[in-house]
């Protein structure tokens, strides 16, 4: 039975190119991570705005009082924010790195949909289960990530 190699399980996971890797070793993202990290964030502050706007809504339907609505909308807008602030973090700030070995803890996000946390060096990451299949537990990793979101840019194993 031949074994699958796991850099190549870590360039398909992490959907990185040799090339993005060498930027991120020296600390700087490529075009295409800028943009993905743009999509990212663009998509998830949609979503945040869609429960923003059918607060209102639900709220006058359910008769909650006007206080908890503004203090509800409130909690969301500050959401926001501290989202937009991590991805200026991310843009602004070098490729930080984390090279230590992997632990993987389990992590229910939704009800139907299974997340997984990977620690290196003391630094959390959330993961899908895609992404988790192609790092091994126990074994010794350099992750490369966008420092505010957290988000994994690429990874390597590491001697």
């Amino acid at each position: 039975m031949m074994r699958e190699n796991p850099y190549l399980l870590l360039l398909d996971a992490l959907k990185f190119s040799t090339e993005e890797l060498e930027l991120n070793r020296r600390g700087q993202l490529s075009r295409q991570q800028r943009n993905q990290l743009k999509h990212r964030f663009v998509w998830t502050i949609r979503r945040w705005l869609l429960a923003l706007v059918a607060l209102i809504p639900a709220g006058v339907l359910l008769h909650v009082r006007w206080m908890i609505l503004v203090f509800s909308g409130a909690t969301v807008v500050s959401v926001m924010v501290s989202i937009w602030l991590r991805w200026r973090e991310d843009l602004k700030s070098r490729v930080s790195t984390a090279d230590g070995y992997l632990n993987i803890m389990p992590q229910m996000r939704l009800p139907f949909a299974m997340a997984y946390q990977l620690s290196v060096d003391n630094v959390r990451f959330t993961v899908s289960r895609r992404t988790r299949a192609a790092f091994a537990p126990g074994r010794r990793y350099r992750v490369y990530y966008a420092p505010g979101s957290r988000t994994i840019l690429s990874a390597e194993l590491s001697a």
